[in-house]
Parts: structure tokens; sequence; C-alpha cells
């Protein structure tokens, strides 16, 4: 099971208990909407990326990738970054920048 569905599994019996958990109805929202972002990013990043790779002029190919591929791919990278920073370490599934800078 995943963060998500740890968080709102607590959220709800706390809830049930009579309890207010808005910071973390709040933090779940946040994480779900960003989710949802990234996979959406994803998928655009896809489709971009398949249409620059099939293009067989090299300088039209470099334009494309410069256009839209890596713009694509920082739009994915803002809802990484912003997953990363709410959910915790030891939850988070990829090394950190911090992990990529001096322990991979």
């Amino acid at each position: 099971e995943g963060y998500c569905g740890k968080l709102a599994r607590d959220i709800s019996a706390v809830c049930e208990l009579g309890g207010e958990m808005k910071s973390s109805k709040d933090k779940l929202i946040l994480i779900c909407d960003n989710l949802n972002g990234a996979s959406d990013a994803l998928s655009k990043l896809a489709i971009l990326h398949k249409t620059a790779s099939k293009t067989e002029d090299f300088v039209k190919k470099a334009h494309l990738y410069k256009d839209t591929v890596i713009p694509a791919m920082e739009t994915l990278r803002r809802y990484c970054d912003t997953l990363e920073k709410l959910v915790p370490k030891s939850e988070w599934p990829f090394p950190d920048y911090t992990d990529l800078m001096y322990r991979v």
C-alpha cells in the first residue's frame, strides 16, 4: 500500500473518532493533485518524445526536443519535485537529489 492509502486510512480513522485532520486532508489533496498532474505530464511527454524520436530530419528533431520535449520534461519534474517535498523520505520510491549527488 502506498503513502496516499496510508494517509487516507489514518485520516478516516481519526475523523470517525470525531477528530479533525484538516492539514492532513489538505496534504492528501495536494499529493493527489500532483500525482494526477505528473501522470498527465508523463503521458504528454511520451507522445512528444515518440513524435520527436521518429523525425528523420536532424535539425527538425533537435527543434522538437528543444521546443516540446524538454519543456514537457520540466513540467513533469515540477510535479515530481513537489511530490518529493510532500512525501516522507521513507516512503519516497526514488533517490532524492542528495542521494543522486552524493550517494549513487
